[in-house]
């Protein structure tokens, strides 16, 4: 389904919804599931469908994304991203939500749980961080890691100065090391996929502006929902040390270390990572 957002501080667009359900929505829990980049659209995110046996599911085209309507480059925010899950909320006419953010969808659902308290039931951060100083962490594993050519393509990342698709895909070839302990590099149809529903626009938004001034640490008190903060040991673009610093703040928090994983747990360890968020959903 496409749900038009219309407020008077951004411009009009329709994003792309995709719910699944088991009966009326909202009569079992629902999560919503937030994509990361900044950038990706839901499609890489389905593989969280085998939590529908414990919630309903709400799945997103931030804008700019996938199926959604392209915006101007200033509506590619952090700000813009939260409020527009609020107005997916409430389109769906949904009262409490479970927020799962992964990676930037992380800082996303963060960002909503202190600006619409009210309205989370539970909240699931997974490779996240609180703040601008995640670039800082992630160039110092990259120093310490990547390889000359992994280094030069995090330039452009850095920068947030990708030209086209073709770059981006150059740069998911080169890092996909980086992101899991599981998957080799090589030229797969599925990294290819990935580069063509990928928005370079939005990602390169983010790298240019949000993620050097974002800054929730201070407020990390203030979540009141139970919290679950995921962590790859490996994550070299958000560093474990910033889930572990979420967790030592957060009042009802409870944090899970994947060992022998990277920035995707979801791959690196998909069975212990999914019955993970089952568990803390039912709880």
């Amino acid at each position: 389904m496409k749900i038009k957002i219309s407020r008077t501080n951004v411009s009009p667009v329709r994003l792309n919804v995709e719910v699944k359900s088991q009966g009326k929505l909202g009569d079992r829990p629902v999560a919503f599931i937030l994509p990361g980049g900044p950038g990706a659209d839901h499609t890489p995110y389905l593989s969280y469908a085998c939590l529908q046996g414990v919630a309903d599911l709400v799945f997103h085209d931030p804008r700019g994304c996938g199926q959604s309507n392209k915006d101007n480059p200033a509506g590619y925010t952090l700000n813009t991203y939260i409020d527009d899950v609020e107005s997916i909320r409430q389109a769906l006419s949904l009262d409490k939500i479970i927020v799962i953010g992964k990676s930037y969808g992380s800082m996303c659902a963060l960002g909503y749980a202190l600006r619409y308290p009210d309205n989370v039931e539970k909240l699931v951060l997974s490779a996240g961080a609180p703040s601008y100083r995640f670039p800082d962490t992630a160039k110092r594993n990259l120093k310490r890691k990547g390889t000359p050519e992994q280094i030069k393509v995090c330039e452009k990342l850095w920068a947030g100065k990708f030209s086209n698709r073709d770059e981006l895909l150059t740069y998911f070839q080169l890092t996909q090391p980086l992101y899991s302990v599981r998957v080799k590099q090589q030229k797969s149809p599925d990294l290819i996929y990935k580069s063509k529903q990928f928005s370079y626009e939005v990602l390169n938004e983010g790298f240019k502006n949000d993620f050097w001034h974002f800054d929730y640490e201070a407020q990390l008190p203030k979540v009141t929902c139970p919290t679950l903060i995921l962590a790859g040991r490996h994550d070299w673009i958000n560093d474990v040390s910033h889930a572990e610093f979420m967790a030592a703040r957060i009042p009802y928090s409870r944090l899970h270390v994947f060992e022998n994983a990277s920035h995707a747990m979801e791959v690196d360890a998909a069975e212990e990572y999914f019955q993970t968020i089952a568990d803390f959903i039912t709880l």
